[in-house]
């Protein structure tokens, strides 16, 4: 009888210890700095695709930019993210290099980097009705 009290109090150490090292890994996990996606233009110097679902547009991966004033950028792709390339919307696995674009997307380093601003679906809009065409185009 007192051996199975025993058991059942290392059990309930055990599962305590267990349960705080879980919830404080993942509360370091979730304390993680996130890096903020902002608007992007250049033009595709590399695609890498990582994976791809059944589904179209499922692919995910990263892109490299080149940007104004020699300056390269490379961004997460997530799955389903839109990219303004000249006057239609595509999606990662229809890039090609040398395609000029612009997408909405976060940084794969931490540094800050980009046009320096937020751009809204108007203002893309606006973009897709201008002269400025891809190479693909």
């Amino acid at each position: 009888m007192r051996r199975k009290h025993i058991q059942g109090v290392l059990m309930g150490l055990g599962l305590a210890a267990w349960l705080t090292v879980g919830v404080g890994t993942w509360g370091v996990a979730s304390a993680a700095p996130q890096a903020q996606a902002q608007s992007y233009t250049g033009q595709v110097r590399e695609v890498k695709i990582d994976q791809c679902g059944l589904e179209p547009w499922t692919c995910e991966g990263s892109l490299v930019l080149a940007q104004a004033r020699g300056q390269e950028v490379d961004l997460a792709i997530p799955a389903g993210t839109t990219i303004q390339r000249g006057n239609e919307r595509v999606h990662l696995e229809e890039l090609g290099v040398g395609n000029y674009v612009m997408v909405q997307a976060a940084p794969l380093s931490p540094s800050p980097q980009g046009n320096g601003r937020e751009w809204t679906w108007n203002e893309i809009d606006a973009y897709r009705r201008s002269p400025v065409r891809s190479q693909g185009d």
